[in-house]
């Protein structure tokens, strides 16, 4: 049985448990709206409901196909490990979209947490479901149940998250003994490409005008991920994948898709 007493000191308003404590950074909220605005992916009610799948006509057409190839493979991936009700953490959900494809698999609890409260609460508005919950709250400041997830998903949002082995150190304390993080559709760079990496970010905001974006922009290494344990289940720098890359109808990334097991972190054993 999946326990929701972790959301019992939130207040539910119009379909969104808020933490209370968050102090919203209306900054950052304003920038990155104008920001996504500008780039096109602040979708009508409408057009959300449709993701990932969009019009060949629209421009990020083909990223979206590559996202739902992400996204289906995933699912494919929990079902196939899925022996029980799976309680499903996508921390980043932004609109939501992902989590509205998670909470498909039979059994599952699909919580999306956001603290950019314009998304959250299309998240809420445009995806009502009786096993989907919507949390506006900073993940960092947030002390979950010991063991209340099996699965927790950063789907292309770790890159706003500035140290990968601390927040792993605290997420995994919320997971139940054979839980695991997956990393998905965000660039993971190795150690001679970061200051390259870092250019590119500061020269993309500058020239989209949003300059102070990139100050809330990070870069994670293969490194990074090593000391963790990670699992690599996509690896794009392979020869066969690069070539399906090419193709973006047949759904692959040009991201990896990596797995951290609680199992295998330094001092966890799996019960």
């Amino acid at each position: 049985m999946i326990n929701l007493e972790f959301l019992s000191g939130f207040k539910y308003v119009n379909g969104i448990y808020r933490d209370e404590s968050v102090i919203q950074n209306t900054y950052f909220d304003k920038l990155y709206y104008e920001l996504r605005n500008r780039e096109g992916r602040n979708f009508s009610d409408q057009d959300l409901k449709k993701l990932p799948s969009l019009p060949d006509v629209n421009s990020l057409a083909s990223e979206f196909q590559i996202r739902k190839g992400s996204a289906n493979r995933l699912i494919l991936y929990l079902k196939s490990i899925q022996t029980s009700p799976l309680s499903i953490l996508e921390i980043g959900c932004g609109n939501g979209w992902l989590s509205n494809m998670l909470c498909t698999i039979p059994g599952s609890k699909v919580f999306g947490i956001d603290t950019v409260r314009s998304e959250i609460e299309q998240a809420a508005r445009v995806f009502p479901a009786e096993n989907l919950f919507f949390i506006y709250a900073d993940v960092n400041n947030l002390n979950f149940a010991t063991q209340e997830f099996d699965i927790v998903i950063f789907s292309a949002s770790i890159q706003y998250f500035p140290g990968i082995s601390n927040l792993v150190t605290k997420i995994s304390k919320s997971l139940k003994p054979n839980g695991e993080i997956h990393f998905l559709e965000s660039p993971v760079y190795q150690e001679n490409e970061i200051e390259n990496a870092k250019a590119g970010s500061k020269s993309y905001y500058s020239k989209m005008g949003f300059a102070p974006l990139s100050d809330f922009y990070f870069h994670h290494t293969e490194s990074d991920f090593r000391k963790l344990n990670a699992d690599w289940l996509f690896t794009p720098t392979f020869l066969k994948n690069k070539l399906q890359i090419l193709f973006p109808r047949l759904g692959y990334s040009p991201f990896p898709w990596l797995r951290i097991r609680k199992s295998s972190l330094k001092g966890e054993k799996s019960t």
